[in-house]
């Protein structure tokens, strides 16, 4: 866990040396402490920024300590989705996905810990509690699902103005005219690089049905979300902790294909 520890320290420290720290648009949301629209409305957004930049970072160091070998550390926090979190610490993305692997990671010794771990998830992102069940293979983290913030009556008017605002708020058929994917960061081959080596690995060395279904999951929201890159990352703790050692050229290649979403 030290070697991980100082794998996702030092990358973290690396990303923040590039290119130091910014907010993207959904990263103001965040920490706007104001009405938000569908979907902000329903996710904490009452952040102080630089709490919320700490948990993130705190957040990408954890997973990549936690997931098991050193390649699946090296091969996570190489991903371009964990670089954007990063350099853009006030999205929820990270913070939620951590306490939903931490909730995963305690439900066999200390189930009712799991559950109010992944409350604190879906009180942060209504994905957390979700993946949480997938990470942990159990329904029971879905109780997590309770503290999403359903009950936030949305915004109707939003003062940023960016390329997909117009169609925030605008329910289902607004989700998809935004997050289309010629709108990805990471262009239109977006799935394709968002992962990179995570799924050959596991198509090739084995996973868990849990991580499949994790990969699964994680391309369908793709359809709601913005960016490839952070939909993702959200698969990559349960496909790449279970698997048998990677080769460490695996992990080269991957690491040498990286690709930043901006």
């Amino acid at each position: 866990m030290i070697v991980n520890a100082l794998i996702g320290a030092g990358v973290v420290a690396l990303y923040l040396w590039q290119e130091g720290f910014h907010r993207c648009f959904d990263g103001v949301r965040y920490t706007s402490c104001e009405p938000q629209p569908t979907p902000f409305n329903r996710r904490f957004h009452y952040w102080p920024t630089r709490l919320l930049a700490v948990c993130t970072l705190v957040a990408a160091v954890f997973i990549a300590t936690t997931i098991g070998s050193w390649q699946a550390a090296a091969m996570f926090i190489t991903l371009p989705g964990v670089a954007f979190c990063v350099v853009n610490p006030t999205t929820v993305d990270l913070p939620s996905m951590a306490l939903a692997w931490a909730s995963a990671l305690l439900w066999p010794s200390h189930p009712y810990a799991s559950v109010a771990v992944s409350c604190v998830a879906g009180a942060i992102h209504e994905r957390g509690p979700i993946f949480a069940a997938v990470y942990a293979w159990s329904p029971w983290p879905l109780l997590g699902l309770l503290a999403v913030q359903w009950w936030n009556k949305p915004a109707t008017l939003w003062n940023i103005k960016n390329d997909s605002d117009r169609f925030v708020g605008k329910g289902q058929l607004g989700a998809f005219l935004a997050h289309r994917g010629q709108r990805d960061l990471l262009g239109a081959e977006g799935l394709l690089w968002a992962l990179r080596g995570v799924p050959v690995a596991a198509a090739w060395l084995g996973t868990s049905v849990a991580g499949w279904a994790a990969f699964a999951l994680s391309a369908l929201s793709r359809l709601v979300s913005t960016d490839a890159g952070r939909c993702m990352i959200w698969c990559a703790p349960p496909m790449l902790s279970v698997m048998p050692e990677i080769p460490p050229w695996v992990v080269a290649a991957h690491v040498m294909t990286f690709r930043r979403m901006v």
